[in-house]
């Protein structure tokens, strides 16, 4: 079995296993990353975009509290940190501005909302709420895991 991936035409494409053709596909979704025919992550930044965005609205939508300690928590551990932007981050993280300005749309849209940070600047908020930006978040995880690679 060999793969062809190929970024002239716009599928990929699997050689015959015993001698039956394999369908071809313009994604592929492999351990939850997906990845087009021109290796980008666009799909894979859309969809967890949208994802993050439902998640947000739905704990504004869903907690009583408007406490920003509570909100950010849950934001934290249900949007931001592990589950959404923080998988595989080293593998999908892009360098193109469009694309950074739309995953930092979520945090910006969700921190707006929060009580007493409605008229801030958007950097203003992190430094007010303690957070980083998702650039940033994404940026450290390039470089530990790079610090792993050159000492292990």
């Amino acid at each position: 079995m060999y793969w062809i991936i190929s970024t002239e035409v716009t599928f990929i494409t699997v050689g015959p296993i015993n001698d039956h053709p394999v369908n071809t596909v313009s994604e592929v979704r492999d351990l939850g990353i997906i990845v087009d025919s021109s290796l980008k992550f666009n799909s894979r930044i859309g969809y967890i975009v949208a994802k993050a965005n439902t998640r947000a609205s739905l704990i504004h939508k869903c907690f009583v509290s408007r406490s920003p300690e509570i909100l950010l928590l849950t934001f934290k551990v249900y949007v931001r940190v592990r589950p959404l932007f923080d998988y595989a981050t080293c593998v999908w993280s892009s360098h193109y501005n469009y694309v950074i300005n739309k995953i930092e749309a979520v945090q910006r849209k969700f921190t707006k909302r929060l009580k007493g940070c409605k008229d801030m600047e958007y950097h203003a908020r992190l430094s007010y709420l303690n957070l980083h930006s998702l650039e940033r978040r994404r940026l450290t995880a390039d470089l530990m895991l790079t610090y792993r690679i050159i000492l292990a």
